[in-house]
C-alpha cells in the first residue's frame, strides 16, 4: 500500500486528488490492476530517454458483444515480435450463413507471418506495414470483410510503421509529466460515410455460385449478383503514418468497439495509472509494472461497461449527431484492444520479456473474455463507392 510522501507540495497532491476524480465511477475489474495516484509522487522522469533499439512487450484482450459470446465474436488480434495488428470482422456474414470471425482472423493470421519475413524497405516504416497487410490480404480465401490495423517497427527500433484501413484506431501515449500520459500520435477512422468504413472482402466469385446454390445460400448469390460491379477497398487505400518512439511509451490499438464507447482522454486517465517497465526502473520496484495484457484489459472493460449504458456520452453518440442521426448511450459492439509498452534492452526490468518481443509471442484471441453479459496520415485516399458489406454491423 502506497501512502502520501510528507514532502508532498500542495501542486502534487492537486494532482494526485485530480488522477483519482478522473476515474471514478469505474468499475472493480477496470480498476484492480490499476495503481493508486500516490505512487506516482516519488516518480521522477529523466530528460533523455533510449530512442533507439527499442522493443515491444504486448497483450490483448477481447470481449465479444454478449450476442456473440458463444462464438467469440467477429474481431481478432495478433502479437509477434515487432508487428501487432487488429481487425474487426463484419457480423452482417453471419446472416448468409458464412462465419464472419474466418475472414478477419485469417487476414490477422497472415500478417502475423509477413511481419517475419517481410524486409524492412528503404522508405518510410509505415511502408513495410503497408507491405504486411498487402501480402497477407492476398493470401487470404475466406470470404468475409473486415477492417485492418498493423503497426510494425523499424529496423533500428526506433520508429512505429502503420497502416490503418477503417475504423480501428491506433495511439501512442508517453508519459511527459509523471502525472499524465500525453497523446503523441492518433490514427483517423476511414469511414465513406457515418458508421461505414472502409474494408477489405473477399468476395466469392461466379465460379463459386453453383456450391453455394447447393448449400441454400440463394440469398447470398442474389445478392453477390446485384453488387459485382461495385469497386472493392483494397489495402492500397490505407492510412500510413509514421511515429518515432521513446522507452516507455505505450502503444494502445482498438477496434471501434473500444472507440465508440470511449473518448480519448478517458484511455489515457486510465493509462494515467498504469507502470511501463520504464517507470519501474526509475523507482527501482519491477513488482510494480502493469503487464501490458492488465492495461487491455483495464481499457476493454471500460468500453464494456460504457456500451451497457444507454445514457452515457459517447464517441458513436456524438458522431452521429454530427451525422445528422439520434443516437443515445454507449454502444454494444465486440471489444478488442491490444496495449503493448516500448522497452529497451538496456532496462534491466524489460529484458526478460522484451528478449522475447522480437519472436512470436502471441497470436490472435489469446486473452478474452466471452462470459460477460491528431497527426496527418502520410496518404489521404479518396472515398470510393460502398462494398457489399462496409455498413453491416
Amino acid at each position: 500500500e502506497i501512502g502520501i510522501s510528507l514532502n508532498a507540495d500542495s501542486d502534487s497532491l492537486r494532482r494526485v486528488a485530480s488522477m483519482s476524480l478522473n476515474v471514478a465511477g469505474w468499475p472493480m475489474e477496470v480498476m484492480e490492476n490499476l495503481h493508486q495516484p500516490e505512487l506516482y509522487l516519488d516518480l521522477k522522469l529523466p530528460a533523455v530517454r533510449a530512442t533507439t533499439g527499442l522493443g515491444l512487450m504486448g497483450g490483448g484482450y477481447m470481449i465479444p458483444h454478449p450476442e456473440k459470446a458463444s462464438t467469440g465474436g467477429a474481431d481478432a488480434y495478433f502479437i509477434s515480435g515487432d508487428g501487432i495488428g487488429v481487425a474487426d470482422g463484419v457480423g452482417e456474414w453471419d446472416s448468409f450463413g458464412l462465419n464472419p470471425r474466418l475472414f478477419a482472423e485469417q487476414l490477422m493470421r497472415s500478417c502475423e507471418h509477413y511481419t517475419r519475413i517481410i524486409t524492412f524497405p528503404t522508405a518510410a516504416p509505415s511502408q513495410r506495414a503497408m507491405n504486411i497487410l498487402t501480402a497477407a490480404y492476398d493470401d487470404t480465401t475466406a470470404f468475409g470483410s473486415s477492417t485492418a490495423l498493423v503497426a510494425c517497427l523499424d529496423e533500428q527500433g526506433q520508429r512505429l510503421g502503420i497502416a490503418n484501413l477503417g475504423d480501428s484506431t491506433c495511439l501512442i501515449l508517453r508519459r511527459q509529466q509523471p502525472y499524465a500520459m500525453s497523446l503523441v500520435l492518433r490514427t483517423r477512422e476511414q469511414q465513406h460515410s457515418f458508421n461505414c468504413p472502409f474494408q477489405l472482402s473477399r468476395l466469392p466469385q461466379p465460379e463459386h455460385f453453383p456450391d453455394l446454390l447447393k448449400d441454400g445460400k440463394i440469398t447470398l448469390v442474389r445478392v453477390l449478383k446485384q453488387s459485382s460491379l461495385l469497386p472493392q477497398d483494397t489495402p492500397s487505400m490505407a492510412n500510413g503514418y509514421t511515429a518515432t518512439l521513446h522507452e516507455g511509451d505505450l502503444i494502445i490499438l482498438g477496434t471501434d468497439g473500444v472507440f465508440d464507447n470511449l473518448f480519448d482522454h478517458e484511455v489515457c486517465n486510465l493509462a494515467n495509472l498504469t507502470m511501463s517497465p520504464f517507470e519501474a526502473a526509475l523507482l527501482k520496484n519491477p513488482s510494480l509494472v502493469t503487464s501490458a495484457e492488465s492495461v487491455a484489459r483495464a481499457i476493454a472493460h471500460a468500453a464494456f461497461h460504457r456500451s451497457k449504458d444507454l445514457k452515457a456520452k459517447s464517441p458513436f453518440a456524438k458522431n452521429a449527431r454530427q451525422s445528422g442521426t439520434h443516437y443515445q448511450g454507449g454502444k454494444m459492439d465486440d471489444i478488442t484492444v491490444v496495449a503493448c509498452w516500448v522497452v529497451s534492452d538496456t532496462n534491466e526490468v524489460a529484458r526478460p520479456q522484451s528478449a522475447t518481443s522480437r519472436k512470436s509471442v502471441s497470436t490472435c484471441a489469446s486473452s478474452s473474455d466471452a462470459s460477460l453479459s491528431p497527426p496527418q496520415a502520410e496518404t489521404l485516399p479518396p472515398a470510393t463507392p460502398l462494398t457489399l458489406t462496409e455498413c453491416a454491423y
